[in-house]
């Protein structure tokens, strides 16, 4: 079977290119396409130009600035202005087409409808479902149409970018005949049988796949020493590809630790990912972007809570990871946090947005090693039966197999 794997950027480490190894590894002929680096050695890309890349992504935004009053910290991105995948699987020949994070000018999605074999999508945010938003938050317009835009405000002259962009997309997808959705969570998918933009259409649950050999546990005190934290109190950690966007909700984080610190509360906070080093009034280590998966797992297994204060979020890949390595987790309960952490048996899930109870769940853990350790060996035991990358891979080749077969009698 062979698998053309599509996304913006398809690196190693991302959750798309843990899938792609997996298959792999399960005999599969995985072939990877993207727009940009980090790719796979043996990756395709769309474009090696880097200024043809760079003009066409400005091209696609253009719309935007005739919304001077959008919220630029959150993430929009239009459906215009991409590349066609019409050759790549003329001169590739995959058995399936397989796409994920597609948003800013990737993938055309009216030629879709040309493609001769099925195609997956895995949903790993909301923008298949909206206009062009990747975190609607409390905003539900995308269940029917997005007629107006909270993240981005009336558009100039009367331009509504929201509108044509949802049109845009309903008129692609009613073309499709053999797609079908992936929700790595119960909660997207679930989003998607809301959206009349998927309606009619297939999305069944995957989960994503970890490597569990990678992801666990090792010694505390050696990798406390080897990132610089201090052995002497406990170290809660938090990740995000930014602290600065909105939806990650680090603001939740730093009120609850601000709480548990009127407690007198005894804590070091470690942060990876970029972060403005700001005085936090709180002890804490910044140790920045980490691209290595052992060092990331020696991080989480330095740790001994890790803390994922989200608004919204589908199946967030720092809780898998930290599970694995036997770190217990507080979150909100919101979104696919379920899905990874079972309250008072993996870890602690707060009412959204409780900081006070976000706090509570810390401070729990904070007063008890004992229960830490239960907890976070309960943690990997969840994450082995469910997200463990040789039995994702295989639940994919079943459902590949299945499609492909669909699409033959048809």
């Amino acid at each position: 079977m062979h698998i053309l794997h599509v996304a913006a950027s398809l690196g190693p480490e991302s959750a798309a290119g843990r899938l792609c190894t997996s298959l792999t590894r399960e005999g599969c002929t995985v072939s990877s396409l993207g727009i940009e680096p980090p790719a796979f050695d043996d990756g395709h890309f769309f474009s090696n130009s880097a200024s043809q890349i760079q003009w066409w992504r400005r091209l696609g935004r253009i719309a935007l600035h005739l919304h001077p009053q959008r919220n630029t910290a959150m993430p929009w991105t239009s459906p215009w202005c991409a590349y066609s995948l019409d050759k790549w699987v003329k001169n590739l020949n995959p058995d399936v087409v397989h796409m994920h994070w597609i948003a800013a000018s990737t993938v055309n999605l009216p030629r879709l409808a040309a493609l001769s074999v099925p195609i997956v999508w895995t949903f790993h945010d909301m923008w298949p479902l909206t206009a062009g938003c990747h975190c609607p938050l409390d905003c539900e317009q995308w269940q029917k149409q997005c007629s107006t835009c909270p993240q981005l405000g009336k558009g100039l002259m009367g331009f509504n970018m929201p509108r044509l962009a949802w049109n845009y997309k309903k008129d692609a997808y009613h073309k499709l005949k053999h797609v079908y959705a992936i929700g790595p969570s119960h909660w997207m998918t679930k989003m998607a049988s809301l959206s009349s933009l998927w309606q009619k259409k297939t999305c069944i649950h995957l989960g994503n796949a970890l490597d569990i050999n990678i992801f666990a546990p090792q010694n505390k005190v050696a990798a406390r020493r080897q990132w610089g934290l201090p052995n002497d109190m406990p170290i809660l950690l938090f990740g995000a590809t930014s602290s600065k966007i909105p939806y990650k909700g680090f603001d939740l984080l730093i009120k609850a630790l601000h709480d548990l610190k009127t407690q007198e509360k005894k804590f070091h906070l470690a942060i990876f990912g970029e972060h403005n080093e700001a005085d936090l009034q709180i002890p804490c280590t910044c140790v920045g972007f980490i691209s290595d998966p052992s060092k990331l797992a020696s991080l989480y297994s330095a740790a001994d809570i890790f803390v994922a204060p989200s608004r919204q979020d589908n199946l967030p890949t720092t809780l898998i990871e930290a599970s694995a390595c036997e770190t217990p987790c507080v979150a909100f309960d919101i979104g696919g946090v379920s899905d990874i952490v079972t309250h008072n048996q993996h870890g602690y899930l707060a009412p959204p947005f409780d900081v006070k109870e976000l706090a509570q769940g810390i401070s729990l853990l904070l007063d008890n090693l004992t229960l830490r350790k239960q907890w976070g060996k309960a943690a990997r035991s969840h994450i082995l039966t469910h997200f463990e990358s040789s039995l994702i891979a295989r639940q994919h080749i079943a459902f590949y197999e299945k499609i492909i077969r669909r699409a033959n009698r048809d």
